[in-house]
């Protein structure tokens, strides 16, 4: 699926077959999202899982970064 993978895509393109608001996508996408909803990410993974053609899982989306500003 390398053509898949190569290929642009905008907020509506994902939209229309995820099922996820532009809104949403945005908020995601310019890192300004503050919650995680598990609806949302089930679809995003179904629809990137397509894309690329194979099954994705959180692990292959998350990413972590430490808030060192909170002390313990």
């Amino acid at each position: 699926c390398e053509t898949a993978i190569n290929q642009s895509l905008s907020y509506r393109d994902i939209e229309e077959e995820s099922g996820v608001s532009k809104s949403t996508i945005s908020k995601i996408m310019k890192g300004d999202s503050t919650t995680a909803d598990f609806d949302v990410t089930q679809k995003l993974l179904g629809f990137f899982s397509k894309r690329m053609g194979r099954t994705l899982t959180l692990t292959d989306i998350l990413h972590y970064e430490p808030d060192n500003s909170v002390s313990n």
